[in-house]
């Protein structure tokens, strides 16, 4: 397995930065979660009003996000839920599961008041 997640974290990084291709190492691994997990990254945008919406993730877009008066808040991730294998518990079981935003916090970034975390 450190084989496969070595080829995907060389993958990811030719098109993003190590800040991003490092959530991909963060909680359990296992091969079924390396090789099934997207290509990109996500951005969860969190409107004021209270809607949300996905946008691939790009610097620009980041960057635009955080000016944005409309937004509470927006997460970047590689996936918003975590993966269960190997008889782990549901993502929604996970203590780090924010229902409000549907989202593992843990796997994902989160970027408010025109500042990211980690």
């Amino acid at each position: 397995m450190p084989g496969v997640l070595a080829a995907k974290k060389k993958s990811l990084a030719k098109e993003y930065p190590a800040r991003l291709v490092g959530l991909i190492e963060i909680g359990d691994q296992c091969v079924a979660r390396i090789t099934r997990s997207p290509d990109i990254f996500t951005m969860w945008l969190v409107g004021d009003d209270g809607s949300k919406r996905t946008l691939p993730w790009s610097q620009d877009s980041e960057d635009r996000a955080n000016k944005d008066p409309d937004l509470k808040r927006f997460w970047i991730y590689n996936t918003q839920r975590a993966f269960s294998c190997c008889g782990q518990l549901s993502y929604d079981q996970q203590p780090d599961y924010d229902s409000t935003d549907d989202v593992n916090m843990s796997t994902a970034i989160l970027c408010k008041n025109g500042a990211c975390a980690k």
